[in-house]
């Protein structure tokens, strides 16, 4: 017995080795999780990564919850990074270059913002990146992009030690993601469809 091909059999094995190897491809990115950042503003994440953000601080690593938005684990801060006056429409947060970073930093509390702006490539150690612990809290807070677009709120919401962050997409009016950070667990996150 022969299997006839046909123009649809043809097409039916094309997008099956299509969706496989998007499959496995995606898998081979997403497994590694520490990596120095060098983003394009509106990249979508699917996992907490683990990078090295040196506007922030050259010593520790942060996690990438969704796009430019960061969260410390060591301290609770969370951190939005973008260039500025960016005209080709990519953000990159590592290398050389002339154009400045805007990095701001809200600390477990909600009250303390800072903005800072650096050429790229600098280092800088913020002051509240320096923070050794997470402080107890229990006032949640919501926290509204100051970069660029302004087009993420995230809901801080802290309990004792353990932290969880919602982010919402305004532009879009789109759930994104929910992402908990507790003192006895692996970080975790829940990206919505």
């Amino acid at each position: 017995m022969s299997i006839k091909l046909t123009p649809f059999i043809l097409f039916l094995i094309l997008l099956i080795i299509l969706v496989i190897s998007s499959v496995f491809g995606k898998s081979l990115i997403v497994g590694n999780d520490t990596y120095k950042e060098g983003f394009q503003e509106g990249m979508v994440t699917n996992s907490l990564s683990s990078i090295e953000l040196p506007q922030y601080s050259s010593k520790k690593k942060v996690y990438n919850l969704y796009d430019n938005i960061y969260f410390d684990t060591v301290n609770a801060n969370l951190i939005e990074v973008s260039e500025t006056n960016k005209t080709n429409g990519n953000t990159q947060t590592s290398g050389s270059g002339t154009s400045n970073v805007t990095t701001v930093v809200t600390d477990r509390t909600g009250e303390t913002s800072i903005s800072y702006v650096k050429p790229i490539g600098t280092s800088e150690e913020f002051y509240l990146s320096k923070l050794n612990m997470v402080s107890i809290q229990y006032n949640s807070w919501l926290y509204s992009s100051q970069t660029n677009n302004n087009n993420y709120s995230a809901l801080y919401i802290p309990w004792n030690t353990d932290t969880y962050i919602h982010i919402i997409d305004n532009i879009k009016n789109l759930q994104l993601g929910t992402f908990a950070f507790t003192s006895n667990s692996q970080p975790k996150s829940f990206y919505y469809t």
